[in-house]
């Protein structure tokens, strides 16, 4: 019996350590976080920056903090829910970390003292005292409730924006005091070097009182140290390796809820400008130009607008020292003035653009029923249109093509035209718009390639027929189809001339000997006349893309 009570003993002793452990863990489970168990604070703000302190790196601020965010809630009043005029919107989100557990406290704030909110940890809600709302509103953790801490951003010639070496920035709180805001975060790290195109030009999304900027050669020569409106007197003709220092100030003023003072430094290539030209300033909707541009590194970089919106993108492709962009006008652009705008660097080009009408005249075409159940469906059109849209998403981006476009020979009669309104056996509720010429030639006549290029398609489609598509380079591209044979291969590089086929009867057509040709500028069919040696001139494709040459 002794032995027995003596086991208990000895087990009873051995569990008392656990069940001692057991104890202190529930009882620090129930405690509540204070600045004496936290470990760390995380506070997110409703514009998503977040606040983290530590008890490693920063014990006593740790502390400072935890008191002031469970000190928010000592007056606060339990309410049965939050407002619906609160529910839904965006809280601060206030996370104490102890070595256990975390508690997660959710502050909805309003610059109106009086509409501020908690939720705690448990879900329960409160409405915090005006006093304890006025503390927080004051706290730089409220930032993000003024729209005069937003730190103004440089723009240095419309495409760099370089972090200031130093940052002074206050704002205005509720109570009308200035907070230092933090702009550790967005001061420059290491040094800072631009490439710019043309001159200088400084902007700021927060328009400075005043803004000094010096500028110094790599000889010590001061080049400018006078206010950045000055800067577009400052003109670079040859590339220049320069130091550059801007000094921005905000001043204080009674109406504003902000001031501040940002230095910026850096160093910088300054090149001269670029230029763009237009090859014609009038184009007949259907036809195209050519954009132009000297003086630009990177075409990438190159941004194009057009007021109204002509509904088409142009790409530029470098050449040289120049780049260039084949610019469609669709058949159903509107006539009229449109405003162009290009801009590379700190260069911003307004070119005008008149599109004129062009005459739409009839013609008809005859069609066997069997032709049109087979080519002339909603399947069969929407089949070529995805081929379009696949052929035309590349090209090379070397121009390929050389001078003129070939016609086709003599011998052969353009029965329709490009721009022609086509009625179907003769039936007025039945047409569609011709984006190519329709050749009629002898029985097996050879189709040619019109100008040199690479085979980018060659295939079969229901409406197409037969049909071979050569690229030329830089979004250019033609099409054939109709043919009854093919003489070509994918990836093939031909010239002005190269039999690629011959003309046939295939796809949507009438039964007489033929072929389709077509042209696009991107995925834009347009009308190839101008192109043709006979054409606008017979040199606008020798002179479509040599403008800037001459500048």
């Amino acid at each position: 019996m002794k032995k027995t009570i003596t086991y208990i003993i000895i087990i009873a002793l051995l569990l008392l350590p656990a069940i001692v452990g057991v104890k202190s863990y529930f009882d620090a489970q129930n405690a509540p976080a204070s600045a004496k168990n936290a470990l760390s604070i995380k506070i997110d703000d409703i514009s998503g920056n977040t606040y983290v302190i530590d008890r490693e790196k920063k014990p006593e601020i740790l502390a400072e903090t935890v008191d002031f965010c469970l000190g928010l809630n000592s007056k606060a009043t339990k309410i049965m829910a939050l407002p619906d005029s609160v529910t839904g919107q965006k809280c601060f989100k206030v996370t104490i970390s102890t070595a256990i557990k975390e508690e997660v406290y959710q502050y909805y704030m309003s610059t109106s003292p009086e509409l501020c909110y908690m939720v705690d940890p448990k879900g329960a809600a409160y409405h915090l005292a005006e006093s304890d709302a006025v503390k927080f509103l004051d706290s730089p953790f409220a930032e993000s409730l003024y729209t005069g801490a937003k730190r103004p951003t440089i723009t240095v010639s419309n495409e760099f924006t370089p972090a200031p070496v130093s940052a002074v920035w206050k704002y205005k709180t509720h109570s009308a005091n200035y907070v230092t805001a933090d702009t550790d975060a967005i001061l420059a790290t290491e040094d800072q070097y631009l490439d710019i195109n043309g001159s200088i030009a400084v902007t700021f999304d927060v328009v400075p009182d005043h803004c000094q900027v010096k500028i110094i050669d790599s000889a010590g020569i001061t080049l400018h140290d006078d206010s950045a409106d000055s800067l577009a007197n400052l003109m670079i003709d040859e590339e220049t390796k320069v130091n550059v220092e801007i000094t921005a100030k905000w001043y204080e003023e009674s109406e504003r809820d902000y001031h501040g003072e940002y230095t910026y430094k850096f160093g910088a290539t300054l090149r001269a400008p670029a230029s763009f030209y237009v090859m014609k300033t009038e184009v007949e909707k259907g036809k195209f130009t050519a954009l132009s541009a000297k003086r630009v590194a990177d075409i990438s970089k190159i941004t194009y607008t057009c007021e109204p919106d002509l509904g088409v993108t142009p790409v530029f492709y470098a050449e040289g020292e120049y780049a260039h962009a084949l610019l469609p006008v669709p058949y159903d652009a509107e006539p009229g003035a449109y405003k162009i705008t290009l801009s590379y660097g700190s260069t911003v080009q307004e070119i005008s653009l008149n599109v004129t009408e062009t005459a739409r005249q009839d013609s008809t075409i005859t069609i066997s029923d069997a032709v049109l159940s087979q080519s002339y469906t909603e399947a069969a059109l929407a089949e070529f249109d995805t081929l379009v849209e696949t052929v035309t998403a590349t090209t090379s981006e070397k121009r390929l093509f050389d001078g003129y476009f070939l016609s086709q020979p003599g011998d052969m009669n353009i029965t329709c035209g490009y721009g022609r309104n086509v009625l179907i056996n003769s039936d007025p509720s039945n047409t569609y718009l011709n984006t190519g010429v329709d050749y009629r030639p002898f029985e097996g006549s050879d189709v040619l390639a019109p100008n040199a290029g690479v085979v980018a398609y060659v295939g079969n489609t229901a409406y197409t027929g037969n049909v071979v598509v050569i690229d030329h380079g830089m979004g250019l591209k033609t099409w054939y189809w109709g043919l009854s044979a093919v003489s070509v291969e994918k990836d093939a590089s031909v010239s002005r001339e190269t039999p690629i086929g011959k003309s046939g009867t295939t796809g949507f057509c009438d039964d007489t000997a033929g072929f389709h040709t077509a042209m696009t500028v991107g995925n834009v069919f347009v009308c190839p006349y101008d192109t043709w040696i006979n054409g606008d001139g017979g040199i606008y494709m020798q002179g479509v893309l040599e403008p800037a040459a001459k500048n």
